[in-house]
Order: structure tokens, then C-alpha cells, then sequence
């Protein structure tokens, strides 16, 4: 399990507080949460499904951006990523999170993988 870790300034007392999330509950899955909203400001949490259905302009002609993603945690680059579920025209298997034009793609949190496993079908 990946910890998730914060620090808080107190400037009053001159104090540096050090806090960490701890669930250790057998079964249990800690989602984080992304920094992002999709295209309604629904926040996006890691294990997520977001819809892409969306055009896109590359060198004067148009291609459809239309697929699924799973948002991930890639550790090896330390980001939030989105995987391809099936296949999307110009995303490989998956792509930083940070690359996206949330408002050009139009992506949408459609469900996650626990609650909503028929949208990874699809």
C-alpha cells in the first residue's frame, strides 16, 4: 500500500505537524484522490472509469477520441495515469493524466472498478 502522507504549518506556535493516512483493514482499497474534475467537476479518484468522447484536431484533419480509461497509479513515474480499456486512436495503453485537455476531451467519470465493473467491458 502506497502511503499517503501530509504536513501542516503552524505558524502561531512555530510548528511543523506530520500526519499519515493509515487504513489497514484487511480487504480494504484506499483510492486517491487526483487533484482533477472531469467535464461535470466530479472528482476523479484513482481506480475510476472516465469516458472519452471527444474530437480532437491534429494537423488540419479530425479524429475521433472516443474509449475508456482506468486511472491508475504508476509508481515507476509517480503520476496518476489513464489506461486504455480496448483501444482509443493516439493514446497507446495508457497516458499521464496531466497530458489531457479536460475541457477538449470531454472525459466523464462513468463509474470505478469495484462498483461498476460492466463499464470495463464496453
Amino acid at each position: 500500500m502506497r502511503a499517503i502522507k501530509f504536513r501542516c504549518w503552524y505558524p502561531k506556535e512555530r510548528k511543523m505537524l506530520y500526519v499519515q493516512t493509515d487504513i489497514d483493514r484487511k480487504g480494504t482499497k484506499v483510492m486517491q484522490f487526483t487533484g482533477l474534475r472531469d467535464k461535470n467537476k466530479k472528482d476523479i479518484y484513482e481506480g475510476d472509469i472516465i469516458k472519452i468522447n471527444d474530437s480532437v484536431r491534429r494537423t488540419h484533419k479530425k479524429y475521433s477520441q472516443i474509449g475508456k480509461l482506468i486511472v491508475v497509479w504508476n509508481e515507476e513515474s509517480t503520476g496518476f495515469e489513464g489506461k486504455v480499456i480496448g483501444k482509443i486512436n493516439y493514446i497507446d495503453k495508457s497516458e499521464c493524466l496531466g497530458n489531457f485537455r479536460f475541457k477538449e476531451y470531454n472525459l466523464e467519470v462513468v463509474g470505478n472498478i469495484y462498483e461498476n465493473k460492466e463499464e470495463m467491458g464496453k
